[in-house]
């Protein structure tokens, strides 16, 4: 039986967020300021990707997912998070206007000043002491609030997966441009309530895959529109990263699972080189871990004209991470990083794709990577664009739609599922 959403209980769940929060200063903090070069107001609600779910209490802080993170983070010692002068960066407002960096995504002379002119938190007193300590003109203590402000254009969302779904629709509601985090819900009724909710507000709304936006992947889609490798018949995509002693891989609470967290890479490699074909059949086979989510899976999409995607995700070991695309007429390999690529092997022949460097230490794989992204946004924001082209709602939807069923034949099921 189909699920049926109820927006405005969605909305109302919004002011439900009693939970410890725990903030990451993203590394979108200056990617995607960066790579607005038009004067825009950007807001980035960055909730920590180790939010603590109702009942739990606060947990030591986890050495493999601080090590993720940059080096200027301190620990906070009570809420385990992770902040500059030991206090909680929650949600972040940047306005861009007059030149500092000579940065650009493409045009390495474009210059841009990014700062924060605003901050909210669910404790106004500590948004309020934050703001003061840094110099930050505003500080909210809601979401809502945050929302009204008519100077925020585009609103990035990188809450835990359980609340992508009230946090988006309360700015869309508001009428902001909203860039949320993969998975967009953690089904697919979910991410279709989303992309009704922004058709409605006519606002912008994409989810954030940022594989499709590196230039590596443009060529892989540059090379298979030109019938460069024939006939695609058979993909590979492995991805694997041992994250079992991260509480928000593992929590079912917090939307943990290997599919949502890093499946959700292959399956878009799939779709993507498949131009968005619905597979015939998906055939998932996997291990759960106690917590009852994910913790390694396979899954086979068969695929019109005896072509198939052979996919695997695991949380429990380090795999080669590589990705083939082969046709017959050429292959396509990527030696690493698949997601976050930066060489392809095409037909035996080696090609670079080296991304701009950081202006400061990051410890995410390729994370400058993400400015292609942001400089996507920004593209469509400048046409007028309601969905991006390479990233359609459509896309959005049959990636969900394989995450859930996949996750159904291995036996995963959140609470978001019994709506």
């Amino acid at each position: 039986m189909a699920q049926v959403l109820d927006l405005e209980a969605c909305l109302q769940t919004t002011s439900l967020f009693h939970y410890w929060l725990h903030a990451l200063e993203s590394v979108w903090l200056t990617l995607f300021a960066k790579c607005f070069t038009v004067p825009c107001t950007l807001v980035f609600v960055l909730e920590g990707e180790r939010e603590a779910a109702v009942g739990l209490k606060p947990r030591a802080c986890d050495l493999n997912w601080q090590q993720k993170l940059p080096l200027s983070f301190q620990k906070t010692p009570f809420l385990d998070c992770y902040s500059l002068s030991g206090l909680s960066r929650k949600r972040l407002a940047l306005e861009r206007s007059n030149p500092s960096h000579s940065f650009g995504a493409k045009d390495p002379s474009t210059q841009a000043l990014d700062f924060v002119v605003a901050i909210a938190s669910r404790d106004l007193s500590r948004a309020q002491q934050y703001a003061k300590i840094h110099g930050i003109p505003k500080a909210y203590g809601s979401y809502a609030e945050l929302a009204e402000d008519g100077g925020v254009d585009v609103v990035h969302i990188g809450v835990v997966n359980p609340y992508h779904l009230p946090t988006s629709l309360l700015f869309i509601q508001a009428g902001k441009n909203v860039l949320c985090e993969k998975p967009l819900g953690m089904n697919t009724a979910e991410v279709k309530a989303l992309v009704q909710a922004a058709r409605q507000k006519n606002v912008f709304f994409m989810e954030g895959l940022w594989t499709r936006f590196f230039p590596a992947s443009e060529k892989i889609r540059s090379l298979l529109s030109q019938g460069s490798l024939g006939d695609v018949m058979v993909l590979h995509a492995e991805f694997g990263s041992p994250q079992l002693s991260i509480p928000r891989c593992v929590e079912k609470e917090l939307g943990g699972g290997g599919l949502l967290d890093i499946g959700c890479y292959c399956i878009q490699f799939a779709c993507m080189v498949f131009n968005g074909e619905k597979p015939e059949s998906i055939l998932a086979s996997g291990f759960l871990h106690d917590t009852g989510v994910d913790k390694t899976v396979s899954v086979i999409l068969n695929y019109s004209g005896n072509r198939q995607a052979v996919l695997t995700c695991t949380m429990t070991a380090r795999m080669p991470n590589r990705a083939s695309i082969n046709g017959t007429k050429g292959m396509i390999e990527i030696p690493s990083h698949f997601w976050c690529p930066t060489e392809l092997v095409v037909n035996r022949e080696r090609e670079e794709f080296p991304l701009p460097p950081p202006s400061q230490k990051m410890h995410f794989q390729n994370s400058t990577g993400l400015r292609y992204e942001a400089e996507h946004v920004r593209q469509c924001l400048l046409k007028g664009l309601k969905e991006s082209p390479i990233l359609t709602h459509a896309d959005s939807e049959l990636v969900n739609s394989i995450l859930e069923e996949a996750r159904r034949q291995v036996g995963v099921f959140y609470p978001q599922d019994k709506v």
